[in-house]
């Protein structure tokens, strides 16, 4: 058996699909198990049933996921996390041939240190304290370029280059070309609900009052951009936050996939939903902080055929500051952009 941990959200999982493909067309013959939280799992099942052909057995571990930099109880979190995996009672029931652990952070490895295998794969950041304390429990290569040091920002590789570096600690294969690694998203044959553009929320940057009022206006003159317009588009918003925003719509992550794929555009922030739209080559506008852009866009950004990259002025060094940028004007901005599309 092969085992593969990836603890972490929807965008970064997505990342780490081509790497699990290479993975499964090499061991074909072995059973591969992927360990996921409660969240991202939501890519691989629909109705109970999983749905991607490249894992043959799924385990869920339930996990409180939260953004630190913004998250009061993120260390109660972080404790309710490592309670879970130190009590997963599963994991005693795996003796892995092989384990590849993608997510970079302490409580995938440690995770990944309390399975037993015998040969593990993982990768760590220079910078991050997690490589003296479990670096002796992996194979392993180190990642040396910070979000700190801008002259080093050349040598940023994108992340699904990153996931599939660990994969070539066990064998080798040609990473030079980065359109061979497209991730693959599978979906159920089923209706989804179907829009010409979509919109999607940023919880994480505009929670705060300041940041909704500024984030409100932003969507109140995209819709008066959108129906100036001479083509007739249905937009769709998504969001959680349907309270706020009487016209939003939540849905669920396989539907969202669906959606995605069927749309003719997509606007939204660094996140989740660029990684999907590029999977399908969805033409996606997909907006980028300024808090550490080129090492964001170089590492996570979109890898669609069809995508233009906006940056967005919100803060002034670390601190949100939402007097930067004019949400009229920049509205403006994007709509010019995903017009482009439709």
């Amino acid at each position: 058996m092969i085992g593969v941990v990836r603890l972490d959200r929807i965008g970064d999982t997505v990342l780490t699909l081509p790497a699990i493909k290479i993975i499964k067309q090499k061991y074909a013959d072995q059973k591969i198990v992927g360990i996921f939280n409660d969240y991202n799992s939501k890519l691989f099942v629909y109705n109970s049933k999983l749905i991607y052909p490249y894992i043959d057995v799924l385990e869920i571990i339930p996990m409180k996921l939260v953004y630190r930099s913004l998250e009061v109880f993120s260390n109660i979190y972080d404790l309710f996390n490592y309670l879970k995996v130190l009590f997963w009672k599963n994991r005693k029931n795996y003796n892995f041939e092989k384990l590849f652990v993608f997510s970079p952070t302490t409580v995938s490895y440690l995770l990944g240190s309390l399975i037993k295998a015998k040969r593990k794969y993982t990768y760590f950041y220079g910078s991050r304290f997690n490589k003296n304390i479990f670096a002796k429990n992996f194979i392993h290569y180190i990642d040396n370029v910070d979000k700190s040091f801008i002259e080093d920002y050349g040598k940023v590789r994108h992340e699904v280059i990153q996931n599939l570096e660990v994969v070539r600690l066990d064998f080798d294969f040609d990473t030079s070309n980065l359109d061979e690694f497209k991730p693959e998203i599978f979906l159920p044959d089923i209706t989804y609900p179907e829009y010409d553009l979509l919109i999607f929320d940023k919880e994480l940057f505009f929670s705060s009052s300041e940041g909704i009022q500024w984030f409100k206006k932003f969507i109140e003159q995209f819709m008066r951009e959108v129906e100036k317009s001479e083509k007739k588009v249905k937009v769709g918003f998504v969001s959680r936050r349907t309270d706020l925003f009487g016209f939003a719509v939540n849905y669920d992550i396989i539907e969202i996939v669906g959606m995605v794929k069927n749309c003719k555009c997509v606007v939204c922030f660094d996140g989740g939903i660029v990684h999907i739209a590029s999977s399908f080559d969805t033409p996606i506008v997909a907006i980028f902080t300024n808090r550490y852009f080129e090492f964001d866009v170089r590492r996570w950004g979109p890898l669609s055929t069809k995508q233009t990259i906006i940056r967005l002025d919100i803060f002034d060094n670390d601190n949100l500051n939402f007097d930067l940028t004019n949400p009229i004007d920049f509205a403006k901005h994007v709509f010019f952009y995903a017009e482009r599309y439709i």
